[in-house]
């Protein structure tokens, strides 16, 4: 199964929403950027999509943008994982929100 168009325009979209509600605009041509290089060399639209993420979440952590984006609501000091499309507390494995909808779940102070 090939990723699509489709596929790249939603994981910007999404992903884009969750970086823009918690750390402010100014991302959007990494998260674009990183769907592009991605696609070169993934196939499968769920291993495209967790790798995008997975990638830009590393990015703005070693360059220190936000070490601990998207923090944890609960704990504050770790990041929260995506998995299986929601991103997740890994201390607790509790669901915190779908992908693309931070801007619900994680609130400026928690």
């Amino acid at each position: 199964m090939a990723v699509t168009d489709g596929d790249e325009a939603r994981v910007i979209r999404l992903l884009a929403q969750d970086v823009t509600a918690t750390l402010g605009t100014g991302h959007e041509d990494r998260i674009r950027d990183t769907a592009v290089r991605v696609r070169g060399f993934r196939d499968d639209p769920d291993d495209y999509l967790e790798k995008v993420v997975e990638d830009v979440q590393q990015e703005l952590h070693d360059l220190f943008i936000d070490p601990t984006w998207p923090r944890c609501p609960v704990h504050s000091q770790h990041p929260l994982w995506l998995r299986d499309g929601h991103w997740m507390c890994t201390q607790t494995d509790t669901r915190i929100a779908a992908f693309g909808e931070l801007h619900s779940a994680v609130e400026p102070g928690c």
